[in-house]
């Protein structure tokens, strides 16, 4: 069941959602922001590096 808030003349202002509902919307808003940023790099040709070989890195550099 969808809720709305109307205005004076009946018109669909905004939706009211459970909180559950909107707290999945924003993960998935979240993932397809991730995608597009990792997509973005791969296009920019960044470098990617393992992650174990990223911390180790971090270690040796006393940023861990």
């Amino acid at each position: 069941m969808t809720n709305y808030v109307v205005d004076g003349s009946g018109k669909k202002k905004a939706v009211i959602i459970d909180v559950e509902e909107f707290r999945k919307l924003l993960e998935y808003i979240e993932g397809i922001e991730d995608a597009l940023d990792l997509k973005r790099a791969i296009e920019e040709g960044h470098e990617f590096v393992e992650l174990r070989d990223f911390m180790d890195r971090m270690r040796r550099e006393g940023k861990l």
